[in-house]
């Protein structure tokens, strides 16, 4: 998860302003950057993780990159629409864990459940879904102990998929139930359903916002690490969270 781990470094102020210019090498058809100069030399990108608008300049964007070194840059690009050309700098450096103190370096972590990392890592991300479908799971385990029963959900999305990794139950969907609704059924001894707030499941407010943004890629990079933050705030509520709270769960036959 190195992608968010660097963007929770970005949210977090943990990075050197360089805002300096630079010469930049880029593909011939794509034209995308393939390595610029730092520092009188230059250095190969590895990887673009993020591709950003930038939030002062519509004809200008950011992609934040790796070096072959392992250090990350957001590296900036304006065109020029009158010569028809670009001019391109370095706005940051993200730090390297070695330069930060540890109390900031436990920032730029998810502090997990070391099954919900692994899931998590095999799935390829973790959100708040996948932590409501987690965390669903677990009081299943509870519920069926050995015997094994039945899950009828109500939402096809990451939920689904954890749970999906996490038993040998039978997991069925049922996209009429509502959003992050859940019926473990215990054959011979009726079920339980449980029924995840709105607040947890549904952003609000600026959040709703900030999502549309990220989704429709009209986000900065600043915003889109924002929104990085505010992702690790809501799942890190919901893994708070006691079962009454989450789930309000209720018995029934």
């Amino acid at each position: 998860m190195d992608r968010e781990a660097w963007l929770r470094a970005i949210g977090n102020g943990q990075v050197e302003w360089l805002n300096t210019g630079v010469d930049v090498s880029c593909d011939p058809l794509v034209r995308l950057p393939m390595r610029f100069t730092f520092k009188g030399r230059w250095h190969e990108i590895e990887q673009i993780i993020e591709v950003a608008r930038d939030d002062m300049d519509a004809n200008a964007e950011t992609f934040l990159i790796r070096t072959g070194s392992g250090q990350v840059f957001a590296l900036c690009r304006r065109l020029d629409l009158v010569k028809a050309g670009c001019w391109w700098w370095i706005a940051f450096r993200v730090l390297g864990s070695e330069e930060v103190i540890c109390f900031d370096r436990r920032r730029r972590q998810m502090l997990i459940d070391l099954e919900l990392k692994l899931l998590a890592d095999g799935y390829g991300h973790l959100c708040p879904d996948f932590a409501i479908g987690w965390r669903v799971g677990l009081f299943a385990r509870r519920v069926f102990g050995e015997n094994g029963g039945n899950i009828l959900a109500g939402c096809l999305s990451c939920a689904s998929e954890a749970l999906a990794a996490m038993g040998t139950w039978n997991l069925k969907i049922d996209a009429l139930m509502g959003r992050h609704f859940y019926r473990l059924e215990v054959p011979g001894a009726g079920c339980v359903e449980l029924d995840v707030p709105d607040e947890l499941t549904w952003p609000d407010g600026d959040f709703a916002g900030l999502e549309r943004q990220v989704s429709e890629n009209r986000a900065s990079i600043l915003e889109i690490a924002s929104y990085q933050i505010r992702i690790d705030e809501q799942i890190s509520r919901i893994l708070a969270a006691t079962d009454q709270e989450l789930f309000s769960p209720t018995m029934s036959r």
